[in-house]
């Protein structure tokens, strides 16, 4: 039995699982929901339960289902749709850990429900993902990338860490603004409600926000400025240099991701890199700074690593070398030079 905060302790957790589960027998069903509707800290703690329940029955989901092909699977039938309609309803399967506090408490067997519980899914290596966080804001993750949430956001604002590409439609709530920050915290973006797409790779030399609705603000440390953006602008910083760029852009290109497609613009070779690193899960080792000065353009639509490298190395006259493959040709690091 686990305390609570409420009138009487907490229903053993294996009662609450079967509950759930819709295994429940009829004294069960009457003694948990007795319990929830006794005080209103039971019914939060409750839902916490669930949220970490259902988390759970995902990744084991996630364990037995082939996420490339679902996402193809749904890609296939989304063809003919609209963007929005596709990011509205496209759902494609997570890998979802939870962590109930910095410690690493576990959930089960606890004395509380601890307040501090935090979220953290990742998309896998070779799919998106569309997650849903607790004030209803969608998240649609690119490849590989990550985001860290509480499971219960404060009273204040909404906190999330972004690590990788990902595009947001944010909940509104005035009362409430969303915070969304790198992994280092010192790029920050604040809003109310709206929509946009974040590229900020932990290993990355350069982050990129694209705003389609609504405003956001930008807050960098490193330049102790704020910048507001409008929609169909993008925010680009380059991090060593500490450089802050904004300009009006066509934004269906920066979702080109979605689809599973890559499409370049006379883009920035670093902005170019860091898409490449994150799509194919693989790592650029530079060798000139000149190559950063480059600009690229190119469209690549279900195209492997290999066919990339080698149509970059004919447009812009640059040479890769392989440094370390596996057995199954999967490429973790690549040499690029002039």
């Amino acid at each position: 039995m686990s305390e609570n905060k409420g009138n009487r302790k907490m229903p053993d957790e294996r009662l609450m699982v079967n509950y759930l589960s819709g295994n429940a027998d009829a004294d069960v069903k009457i003694q948990v929901e007795s319990w929830i509707s006794e005080h209103p800290d039971n019914e939060k703690s409750f839902i916490l339960f669930e949220k970490i329940y259902q988390n759970q029955k995902i990744q084991q989901r996630i364990l037995t289902r082939d996420a490339n092909a679902a996402f193809k699977s749904v890609m296939q039938r989304s063809k003919m749709k609209s963007r929005r309609v596709f990011l509205q309803r496209v759902s494609v399967a997570a890998s979802i850990l939870v962590l109930l506090s910095s410690l690493g408490l576990y959930f089960f067997g606890k004395e509380k429900l601890p307040e501090s519980a935090v979220v953290v899914v990742t998309a896998p290596a070779n799919a998106q993902t569309k997650v849903y966080l607790p004030d209803g804001t969608e998240v649609f993750l690119n490849r590989g990338s990550n985001i860290t949430y509480p499971a219960v956001f404060s009273e204040k604002q909404r906190d999330v860490v972004l690590n990788g590409e990902a595009f947001f439609n944010v909940a509104h709530n005035p009362e409430k603004p969303f915070v969304l920050s790198n992994k280092s915290e010192q790029y920050k973006i604040k809003v109310l409600g709206t929509a946009f797409n974040v590229q900020a790779h932990e290993r990355g030399e350069v982050i990129q926000t694209t705003l389609v609705s609504g405003s956001i603000e930008l807050c960098i440390a490193a330049l102790g400025s704020k910048n507001i953006l409008t929609p169909s602008q993008r925010a680009t910083y380059t991090i060593g240099a500490q450089q802050l760029q904004i300009a009006d852009v066509d934004t269906d290109r920066d979702l080109d991701w979605i689809y599973n497609r890559l499409v370049f613009r006379n883009t920035p070779m670093p902005v170019v890199l860091d898409r490449l690193a994150a799509f194919y899960n693989v790592r650029f080792d530079v060798q000139s700074k000149k190559v950063e000065t480059y600009t690229f353009t190119g469209t690549f639509e279900d195209k492997s690593l290999y066919q990339v490298l080698d149509y970059i190395k004919i447009a812009s006259k640059l040479n890769y070398k392989i440094l370390h493959a596996d057995a199954d040709r999967k490429v973790t690091t690549v040499q690029l030079f002039n």
